[in-house]
Parts: structure tokens; C-alpha cells; sequence
């Protein structure tokens, strides 16, 4: 089986990031397999950001470092006395890069061999594409890459010629944008940035053999590159003798440092943040090169003349995520606007409960305002229905008490008993403490009606009229008193008054007298019968009475206090769902806003080289995510009339036209008519291999804005698992450094020594330079610092 296999090198933190992008990329596009990563870092790292399947090396600082560090000034030209060896990182100084380098490179060698013998797989392995990616105008990168690139290239090249396998080294890098024409008085935010550039450039000139300004290559090998730091007794190689270029090729991508500054340091939001873009841009040309079709050997040799390459990418996508967002966002707006609806429904029964409980409390609180000879199921079921339906067998259970035998407890049972019958069913309506109210009420009613009717206050007020003259002198001022107080206080004490006069007087009577004794007795019969008849009277008339009065004043206050703490309970709920509703109203709007962003989202963004094809938002209302669930690429969504034909062809071609610019030359020789030559790789699905030939209804083709970008050539990829995404890559070469500020106008700041004052500061330029060996005059193609400036002409 053949297979290609890619190791990705990173330097430095910058680099680091560049490679957790790659490998975001790589997962996404479903590669991992071919690929794996090792990093470089003088830094510390967060281990949580480090993925797992990274091979970390950490070059720190000891104390042995130090001492040889501060050993090695005095040795060698590229370490200056000022120099000091930081806690972490190299400080955007490349010599400390180097130094590290030099010093650790055991561990280096031991990661880089044991990576690729455990990754590369000797038998089923025939392509092996290393990559060294970091940023050449910080410390670590810049002071390592030219080392390192002949250091990994006898690693790579000894094991793939002991297993015949096809190997190529490059690098992908950024340096500071410094477009002349249009940079302001005083660059930022660090000066060493621009110098670390220039230099880096310099001696990639050198390393990699880079044609100058008369496009000769001055063929500089062999070049010497000691080992001047490494320990003497850990020396695995004493240097290297460079005899032909280290590295297949570089990747150069200009990047804006105050941009880059500004940006935060970990994102993977390529749109929002231009480090991760940047990021981005230099993933695509990994991939893109890792990915095509046609063996990476001959990229190289035949593909590309020049070994130094420049780099520029855009993309069109269709916003799959803010579709998904769109239809998700869409349907929680359906169920919020549910959930408030069911929220309001029972707001409003909770509302009309508590109106209902209160007039209910009120009535309470007024016991004339119960009619319950007029209550019937009808009146009663605008209360509670099932109260109503248990109405005629609460007046059965009324009519069979007795209630001058019945007491409040026996009551209280009766009431549980009827209101445990009542079906309360699922509403907040207290159905069964209602039920024990109208139990009440009608209790309430007969007992009113019983004492209305009992004979003790007719017969007590007939025997007053009849005594009224006896019963006033012996209880003067009860002729307007209630029947029992009359006859407790009167006609009770005369009875017995009289009753015991007579007893006396039978007592006193000769026994021989037996008429009058007769007589007395039989008067007193007649007491006693009354007097019983009174106290039976009266004992009846009390006892509703006071069941009367244990209802008033305990029974119903009693469900009173009930139905006020259902009141109060409902009122907490009613509170509790206001609350409710309105979070999940401000919740609504939240959503609402994330519908409108994404819909707005789904409109397209043609403002940068990320772009997003607008959708036809009509057409939405008629598909759903099965739509894209179902799509294999993006002439599906065309044929669901979702994606318009005419759109993708023109943001294809805004891409083309307006982001695929060689980015690098900009201030150009007067001698040196250079013209950069562009090839174009689509990172895509397979089924959009062919989308820069998709004619819209003007007859123009993506492919028809090529020719005025210099964009000749097609380097054909692999299908990546990117259904609706269309990267395009542009990788240009016949680049002549001696056209770009980055080297040749910062390098005549030097030569004429007003480099301060373009920074505003004094800046390290010769403390900075790592390799000397490789910082070879007449590299820029600068013209002579004693002629003339030379007239400026393009820019970008």
C-alpha cells in the first residue's frame, strides 16, 4: 500500500500556533492519520492547549545553559555581550534561538527519530513531507530555521534512504509586512520584528540559494555552519557543511504586526482574529501541497522552479453553521414562544384562582353573603364543578345529622370525609377546602333554621306574657333579653323557687291533711314537668347554639385560614411564573437576536478573503437541515435553489481578484521587471473540484479572473472532507526579494544608518544576526548607499 506521510516541525510559539491550526485543520478534513506534530518551544506551554497527539520539546533555560551561554560571547561573533539568556523564550532575539538550538540539539534529534520511526511506517510508506513553520521575524524561529533545516534534513533523508522512501523538507513562515509606499512615520509595536524580517530574508537568501536582482544565483556553497554551542561532551554533530539547498522550498507569508498584536492569543476563529487567520492562510498551503494528487517530489522539481515561494489564500463558504444555527435558533424560538404561551395560559388561570379565592375570603369574612338556600349545582359550578357535582349528597349527609348531638370534631370528620370524594383534578383550584365550606354553610343554614324554628323560644316567651307581672318583679329589666337569658335568669329561678316552696310546704302539711297533701303534690308534678320541659328546651336551643357559634368562630375561620394560605400559595406560584416568563421573555429576545444575526449572517460577507455565500433565505422557509444533511457539495445546495449560481461565481471571483494578490513585492527595482508567477489549488470537497468552471448567466467562469492575478497554473489536490467550503490557494514564485521593503528598503535603512529614526528608537541590527556566515553582501540587490536613492515604482 502507498501512502504519503507528513510531520509538521513547529518553532517557537508562534509557530506552535500555527500547528494546533494545521492540526485543527487536518481533523476536520479527515487527514489525522497523515499527519504528526512535533514543537519546538523555548517557552512554556499551557498543557491544556497542547493537543495529544503532539511530541513536545522544550529547550529552557538551566544553569548550565547560562554558563555556557555567557562562556560562548566570548567565542563566537553571533552572541553579543549585552545578551542575556532569558528564563523562557528567546525575546525576539534570533542568536538566543540559535544558542538553544545548539545547546539542546540532543533532544531535538531524539524526538524528530523517534516521531518519524514510529510514525512513518518504513513498508507501506513511499512520500515523506516534513514542514518547519514558525515566524521569522520573532527569536525562536528565525534563530533556529537555518540550522535546523539541514539538522532535520540528515535526520529525514537517513531514514528514508535506508527505506526507499520519497522525502521533502520545507518551511512555511511569516515576516513583518513593511510595505513602504504606505507604512506609517513609526512602525510598532516591536521595532525588532522588521529587523528579525530582513535578516531572516537575508539569510534564507543565502541558505536556499535565491536568485538576485540580475536573476543569478550566486551559488554560495558550501556553507559552514558550526555547532559553536553545543556541550563538548554531548556532541552528536560538530556542524554541518551545507553543499546545496537544506530546504525543497520556503513559504513566505507578510504579516501585519500591529494586527497581530492586537489579536488574541488563542482562538480558532479564523474570520474574527487575524493571528488565527494568519494561522489559516499557512495551513492551507500545507495542506494544499500535502494534499495534491501528483507526487510532492515533483512539486518541487517540476512544478516550481524557485525554492522561495509566497504565499496568499481565500475561501468561499457557504455558512453551514449559521444555517444550522438559523433552523435551531428558529425552532427554540417555536418552543419558547410555546413554553410563554402555556406560561401566559397559566398565569391568567392563576390570576382568575386568586380573584376567585379572594372574593371567596371576603364572602367568608360576611356570612350574609352566602345565600346557600338559593345555592344550587348550577350557581355553584362557576366556582368549582366538582364541588357542584357532590352538592346534593353534602345537603343528604346535612339533612341525617343530628345536631344537637353533633360536635365540631364531628364535624371536621364529616367535612374531610365529603372533601375526600371531591376529585381536585390538575388545576390550582383548592376544590376540596371549598368542599368543606359549602359543607359548612349548609350545616350553618340548618342549624339557623333549626334555632329559628325551636319551640324554647316560643315557649319561653309565651310563659313570659303570661307571668310578665311575677317574672318582672322577681327579674326586673330581661323583658327585651334573648328567650335564654329570660329563662336562665327568670323563669328558671322562679320555677325553681316555686318548685322548692311547695316541696316545703308538703313537707310542713300534716300527713292526716290527705287532700291538701294531694293537692301539693300534685302542683309540684306539675313543676317539675315544666321545669324539665324548660331545661330539655333549653338544653337543645344551647347546644346549636353553641355548634353554631364552634362554626362561626372556629370551623369556618378554619377554612378560611385554608383557603387563605392556598391564596398565598398561589400567589408565590403566580409570582414564581411572572418570574418565569419573564426570563424566558428576555430568553425570547435573546434568540430572536441570535435568528437575526444568523439570518443577516446568511445574507453573505464579501468585506474580506473570508468569504460567505449569501442563501437564499425564501428558499429556507421550504427546506430544513435535511436539506444540507443530504447535500454532498455545493451544486447540491445550487439545485435546491439555495445557493444562487450567479453568487458563487461572483464571490469566486472576488476571491480571485481581490485577495490572491503575491503579497510580498512591493517597492520595486528599477533594474528588475519582475513578474510573480501564480499556481491555484482548490482545497474542497470532490464534487466542487470543478467549480472555477461554473458559467453564470453573464458567461463569465471563476476561472476567467486567473489570468490578470499571473495565476497560470492548477496544482490538482485530493478531495478534503470540506463539503461546502472552497479554499483557494495561490503560491507564487519568480518573487524577487529584491522588490519587497521587507529587504531591500529596510536594508538600505541600515546601509545608510537611519534605521532609528524609521523606528523612533534605537533597534539591534547587527546584535540580531544569528548566522553571518549566511548575511552575505549584494544578497538584497540594494543599490549602492553612496549613489542615489533608486525612484520607487508599483506597490500594492
Amino acid at each position: 500500500m502507498s501512502e504519503r506521510k507528513n510531520i509538521v516541525i513547529s518553532l517557537g510559539t508562534s509557530g506552535f500556533r500555527t500547528a494546533t491550526t494545521i492540526h485543527r485543520l487536518v481533523q476536520e478534513y479527515g487527514l489525522a492519520d497523515q499527519f504528526t506534530f512535533v514543537s519546538i518551544e523555548t517557552a512554556a506551554l499551557n498543557d491544556e492547549e497542547i493537543p495529544p497527539s503532539f511530541e513536545t520539546v522544550e529547550l529552557r533555560r538551566d544553569d548550565a545553559a547560562e554558563q555556557r551561554f555567557e562562556q560562548l560571547k566570548a567565542e563566537v561573533p553571533w552572541l553579543a555581550d549585552r545578551l542575556e539568556l532569558a528564563n523562557q523564550g528567546a525575546t525576539s532575539t534570533p542568536p538566543i534561538g540559535r544558542f538553544l538550538l545548539e545547546y539542546y540539539h540532543q533532544q531535538v534529534y531524539a524526538s524528530v527519530e523517534q516521531v518519524l520511526s514510529e510514525f512513518v511506517d518504513a513498508h507501506e510508506t513511499d512520500e515523506l513531507s516534513t514542514w518547519l513553520v514558525g515566524a521569522l521575524s520573532g527569536g525562536t524561529a528565525a534563530g533556529m530555521l537555518p540550522l535546523l533545516s539541514p539538522m532535520v534534513r540528515r535526520i529525514v533523508e537517513s531514514y528514508a534512504d535506508r527505506h526507499d522512501i520519497e522525502a521533502e523538507i520545507v518551511a512555511a513562515g511569516t515576516v513583518s509586512k513593511f510595505e513602504h509606499r504606505h507604512q506609517r512615520t513609526t512602525l510598532g509595536p516591536t521595532p525588532e520584528t522588521y529587523v528579525n524580517t530582513n535578516i531572516s530574508l537575508q539569510q534564507l537568501t543565502t541558505l536556499i540559494n535565491v536568485p538576485d536582482e540580475t536573476a543569478q544565483r550566486p551559488d554560495p556553497y558550501p556553507i559552514e555552519l558550526p555547532m559553536d554551542a553545543a556541550p563538548s561532551s554531548n556532541v552528536l554533530d560538530d556542524g554541518f557543511e551545507i553543499r546545496e539547498p537544506p530546504l525543497d522550498a520556503v513559504v513566505l507569508l507578510p504579516v501585519d504586526e500591529e494586527e497581530i498584536e492586537a489579536a488574541p492569543r488563542t482562538s480558532d476563529d479564523e474570520f474574527s482574529n487575524y493571528r488565527e487567520h494568519v494561522n489559516w492562510t499557512i495551513a492551507t498551503a500545507v495542506l494544499s501541497i500535502t494534499q495534491a494528487t501528483v507526487k510532492i517530489e515533483n512539486i518541487f522539481t517540476r512544478g516550481f522552479e524557485d525554492r522561495l515561494l509566497t504565499l496568499a489564500a481565500a475561501s468561499v463558504r457557504v455558512p453551514v453553521e449559521d444555517v444550522y444555527d438559523y433552523f435551531q435558533s428558529q425552532q427554540a424560538l417555536t418552543e419558547i414562544d410555546g413554553e410563554i404561551a402555556d406560561l401566559e395560559a397559566r398565569e391568567a388561570d392563576l390570576e382568575a384562582t386568586i380573584a376567585d379565592l379572594d372574593d371567596l375570603i371576603d364572602e367568608e369574612a360576611d356570612v350574609t353573603r352566602i345565600d346557600v338556600d338559593s345555592l344550587n349545582a348550577d350557581a355553584l359550578s362557576g366556582i368549582s364543578r366538582p364541588v357542584a357535582d357532590e352538592l346534593d349528597r353534602m345537603r343528604e349527609t346535612v339533612a341525617g345529622l343530628d345536631l344537637t348531638d353533633t360536635s365540631a370534631d364531628d364535624l371536621r370528620t364529616y367535612a374531610q370525609q365529603i372533601a375526600a370524594q371531591i376529585d381536585q383534578g390538575d388545576d390550582d383550584f383548592p376544590h376540596e377546602a371549598i368542599a368543606k365550606l359549602v359543607f359548612h354553610r349548609l350545616v350553618s343554614d340548618q342549624l339557623n333554621d333549626r334555632l329559628e324554628s325551636h319551640e324554647f323560644e316560643a315557649t319561653v316567651e309565651d310563659y313570659w306574657a303570661k307571668h310578665s307581672d311575677e317574672l318582672s318583679e322577681h327579674a326586673p329589666g330581661l323583658s327585651e333579653a334573648d328567650p335564654d337569658e329570660k329563662y336562665e335568669r327568670g323563669i328558671e329561678t322562679v320555677l325553681q323557687k316555686k318548685r322548692s316552696r311547695i316541696k316545703t310546704e308538703l313537707e310542713n302539711t300534716s300527713a292526716v291533711r290527705v287532700g291538701t297533701r294531694r293537692e301539693l303534690r300534685k302542683k309540684l308534678d306539675r313543676k317539675k314537668r315544666l321545669l324539665a320541659k324548660f331545661n330539655h328546651l333549653y338544653n337543645e336551643f344551647t347546644a346549636l347554639q353553641d355548634l353554631d357559634d364552634t362554626l362561626d368562630e372556629q370551623l369556618l375561620p378554619e377554612v378560611r385560614v385554608a383557603l387563605c394560605r392556598q391564596r398565598d400559595s398561589l400567589t408565590s406560584t403566580l409570582n414564581n411564573v411572572q418570574s418565569d416568563l419573564e426570563e424566558l421573555r428576555e430568553h425570547r429576545s435573546n434568540v430572536a437576536s441570535t435568528v437575526e444575526t444568523a439570518e443577516t449572517r446568511l445574507t453573505g460577507d464579501r468585506s474580506g478573503p473570508l468569504q460567505t455565500l449569501p442563501l437564499n433565505t425564501d428558499s429556507l422557509e421550504s427546506v430544513s437541515t435535511r436539506t444540507f444533511d443530504e447535500a454532498d457539495h455545493l451544486q447540491d445546495l445550487v439545485d435546491a435553489d439555495v445557493v444562487d449560481r450567479d453568487d458563487l461565481v461572483e464571490a469566486l471571483q472576488a476571491a480571485i481578484e481581490g485577495h490572491l494578490d503575491e503579497p510580498l513585492e512591493d517597492y520595486m527595482h528599477p533594474s528588475l521587471d519582475n513578474v510573480a508567477q501564480g499556481t491555484l489549488s482548490l482545497l474542497t470537497h470532490r464534487g466542487n473540484q470543478h467549480v472555477l468552471s461554473t458559467t453564470a448567466t453573464t458567461g463569465q467562469t471563476p476561472s476567467s479572473a486567473m489570468p490578470a492575478q499571473n495565476i497560470t497554473d492548477r496544482l490538482d489536490v485530493a478531495s478534503v472532507d470540506a463539503p461546502f467550503t472552497v479554499t483557494l490557494v495561490a503560491l507564487y514564485e519568480d518573487v524577487s526579494l529584491a522588490n519587497t521593503s521587507e529587504l531591500r528598503r529596510i536594508h538600505e535603512r541600515w546601509e545608510e544608518g537611519t534605521l532609528n529614526e524609521l523606528f523612533g528608537r534605537d533597534v539591534p541590527f547587527e546584535r540580531n544576526i544569528a548566522y553571518p556566515q549566511l548575511f552575505v553582501d549584494g544578497a538584497t540587490g540594494s543599490p549602492n548607499p553612496d549613489q542615489d536613492a533608486a525612484p520607487e515604482a508599483g506597490g500594492d
